[in-house]
């Protein structure tokens, strides 16, 4: 409400490029600490720099929606990261399937306990407060985890001696160049970041011109984030168990992107908000469901080390560069007449999806031998005789 929507790429690239660069600053400290160290006081921090931009914002409306959403989407990102990295290394694989959905789950509660507070909030008192509230529940999420003990490491249990190289010592870039697998996990997340971008640009684009207030902005995303995020726990509780037992774990990740293009395509002749809203939706819903659940699951085999060094350079260093990604087709396409670009961004999306679910759909074999090589990580860090490997894998 305070800038012109041309300025949203600009301002999305931002705050992907300073996510990277929390990332980039954060990495070490993660992979030697362990993220159940590094991310509780980063929450806390976070709620604590809430409350300083929201005297900013009230001296300076506009300095300060900046600064609110270059922190949000910057430093939110690597937090949200943080916290399924200690969720994640809590859970071995078999283990996994069963809790991770309904933390999916409750994860989606909280979506929908969030848009009630922002329609409910500015309609009581101010639209400022909900800075408070959100910093009192970042404050609130760093204490929690900071209850929770360290994971228990089965690498670091491996007896001296037999010859294998700790997964931490080799770089997170390294390990992306040199294992297809977590590559492929990487180009999945960045793809489907770009196909969202550029259909979350389309869909605000489009209520920015319906509402032009910043109170009725405010109302209308707070509505469609609630029932969102009620259509998302509908989904999770009926639906992703299910599905990930029945098709597995790689084709329901694949579901995304072909629902984005199916979905794309059959938008562009529709162009409007109701068209738009509803595809930004279903992308939103998948997302946050199956995709998450899924994306989790890609993740549990992976051995601790590998894991902490690439785990967030994926979730948050391959997201935001979607959003960089985004950003600038989103920049250079608005620079063709506004009746062919926004059909010009959709057929992008629709494109990008198409190649996403291509590389999804190869995510099953990579999923198998990293599961492979990390029971063989966990029988050396047991001690398990070599002829019981075998017996191991048949298990």
């Amino acid at each position: 409400s305070n800038f012109d929507i041309a300025s949203l790429p600009l301002v999305l690239i931002a705050s992907a490029c300073l996510s990277i660069g929390a990332v980039l600053a954060t990495a070490r400290s993660l992979a030697v600490r362990g993220p159940v160290r590094v991310i509780p006081p980063l929450f806390i921090v976070s709620g604590i720099l809430l409350i300083g931009e929201c005297f900013l914002a009230a001296r300076n409306p506009r300095l300060g929606s900046i600064v609110v959403y270059l922190h949000i989407s910057g430093l939110g990102s690597l937090l949200i990261s943080g916290f399924w990295s200690i969720i994640n290394e809590h859970f071995d694989p078999r283990t996994a399937r069963l809790s991770i959905g309904r933390i999916v789950g409750s994860a989606t509660v909280g979506g929908l306990f969030g848009g009630i507070l922002a329609a409910r909030v500015p309609a009581t008192t101010s639209l400022l407060w909900v800075l408070p509230v959100i910093a009192a529940l970042n404050v609130l999420c760093g204490v929690l985890l900071r209850r929770l003990p360290p994971a228990t490491e089965t690498s670091s249990k491996r007896p001296a001696g037999n010859g294998a190289v700790d997964p931490p010592a080799e770089s997170a870039f390294r390990l992306l160049t040199r294992v297809g697998y977590l590559r492929n996990l990487a180009l999945i997340v960045l793809l489907g970041n770009v196909a969202a971008t550029l259909i979350d640009y389309l869909f605000k684009a489009q209520a920015a011109a319906s509402f032009t207030s910043g109170a009725e902005l405010v109302r209308f995303f707070a509505v469609f984030y609630t029932v969102v995020s009620v259509i998302t726990l509908v989904v999770q509780t009926g639906m992703t168990g299910r599905l990930l037992r029945e098709l597995g774990i790689a084709n329901t990740i694949a579901i995304r992107p072909a629902v984005v293009g199916l979905g794309g395509l059959v938008t562009l002749p529709l162009m409007g908000l109701i068209g738009l809203g509803v595809l930004r939706a279903v992308e939103s819903v998948i997302q946050s469901s199956l995709f998450r659940s899924g994306y989790e699951l890609l993740f549990t085999p992976v051995v601790p080390g590998a894991k902490r060094s690439t785990k967030t350079i994926v979730d948050v260093g391959a997201d935001r560069m979607g959003d960089v990604v985004g950003g600038a087709l989103i920049r250079l396409v608005i620079l063709l007449p506004l009746a062919v670009a926004d059909y010009v961004l959709m057929s992008l999306a629709v494109l990008i999806s198409a190649l996403g679910f291509i590389i999804a759909r190869a995510l099953r074999t990579g999923y198998i031998r990293t599961l492979e090589a990390s029971l063989l990580d966990r029988a050396g860090a047991l001690d398990i005789e070599p002829d019981m490997h075998s017996s191991l894998m048949e298990s």
